[in-house]
């Protein structure tokens, strides 16, 4: 069985592709600040770097932080063209869990650009959640995928594709029947990371 605890309980978590619009990498960050998530969290940009979002600095590559400090998992909210690049980035930083939360792979017909991630992924010995997904919603370890999200912890867990299903389903199963979430999982294509492999970890 793959051991997970890097991916659900890491000690940093880095967001490459965070503007200070409230979508894409934006979007993670104000989820994971209004739990809030209380361990280092890494944004990145090479357009906005030096600046300062929601009172952190903006570096421009995940190459800028020196390897004493650990990142455990990576969400990656930057064109779908531009995913293999910083993927190789992401590698040399031998960071192991990836969520990809692009759009525009397999999806529409892309599925030679999720070959090349694969490809980049297995190179590294990266574990990939996605393309096209929202990643994990973890409230023991305060981390989310929505603002919207309670920030008390259950006993089960959800594996679902869809994004806006898991946020719908996460939402209704604490605020209305009152069934608080251990793990919720948005999986997305699954290029390499799926059902099986999350349904073993629960089991």
């Amino acid at each position: 069985m793959l051991d997970f605890n890097r991916l659900f309980n890491p000690r940093a978590i880095g967001i490459i592709g965070v503007s200070d619009k409230p979508y894409g990498g934006g979007f993670f960050l104000r989820s994971l600040q209004s739990m809030p998530y209380d361990k280092p969290i890494y944004i990145f940009n090479p357009r906005l770097k030096g600046q300062i979002i929601r009172n952190l600095h903006v570096h421009g590559s995940i190459l800028d932080i020196p390897m004493e400090e650990p990142i455990d998992h990576v969400i990656i909210a930057v064109p779908a063209k531009l995913c293999p690049t910083i993927l190789e980035e992401v590698g040399k930083r031998k960071v192991p869990f990836v969520t990809i939360f692009t759009s525009g792979f397999s999806e529409v017909g892309k599925q030679s650009l999720e070959s090349d991630i694969l490809k980049i992924a297995i190179k590294y010995d990266i574990r990939i959640i996605g393309p096209n997904c929202l990643g994990i919603y973890v409230p023991k370890n305060n981390i989310s995928f929505s603002s919207r999200l309670s920030s008390n912890s259950g006993n089960f867990g959800m594996i679902l594709q869809s994004g806006g299903l898991a946020i719908q389903m996460s939402s209704m199963a604490s605020s209305i029947y009152g069934n608080h979430i251990s793990k919720a999982i948005s999986i997305g294509n699954q290029i390499d990371l799926n059902f099986v492999d999350f349904l073993e970890y629960f089991l």
